[in-house]
């Protein structure tokens, strides 16, 4: 009956490490993810905002001498 009370202490206590090394990492993982969607969206708002005629968007061509 001893062995059964610490067996399962031992698994309760290891089931409150776990949950609480996961809880601690939450708030870094929430933050990488805001930033990923700024990036994201910061991207895709860039793409928009440029007109055909831009030369951002002719990177690699040299038209200025043929």
């Amino acid at each position: 009956m001893t062995l059964v009370i610490l067996t399962i202490s031992s698994v309760i206590t290891a089931t409150l490490i776990t949950i609480k090394g996961t809880l601690d990492q939450l708030p870094d993982v929430l933050n990488s993810w805001h930033r990923a969607v700024q990036a994201l969206r910061g991207a895709s708002e860039r793409r928009r905002g440029r007109g055909e005629d831009e030369p951002s968007n002719h990177v690699g061509r040299d038209t200025s001498g043929e």
